[in-house]
């Protein structure tokens, strides 16, 4: 909404084993790339926004 998608970038501290399903842990490694976008949909963020967030921001971001 202001402007700052092509800001941000997403990740997450995975250091303790209780995060990771290989431990019986949650919510596990997929969450972000697999659940935490849909999630955003559901609150309003637009696809477009996501796809900004979770595709075009890391590649250009790896690029550089």
């Amino acid at each position: 909404e202001e402007g700052y998608a092509d800001r941000i970038l997403i990740g997450g501290d995975w250091g303790r084993a209780s995060y990771l399903k290989a431990y019986n842990g949650s919510p596990g490694l997929e969450f972000l790339p697999k659940q935490f976008p849909d999630l955003m949909r559901q609150y309003g963020i637009s696809g477009e926004v996501v796809d900004r967030i979770f595709v075009e921001n890391p590649k250009e971001f790896l690029a550089y």
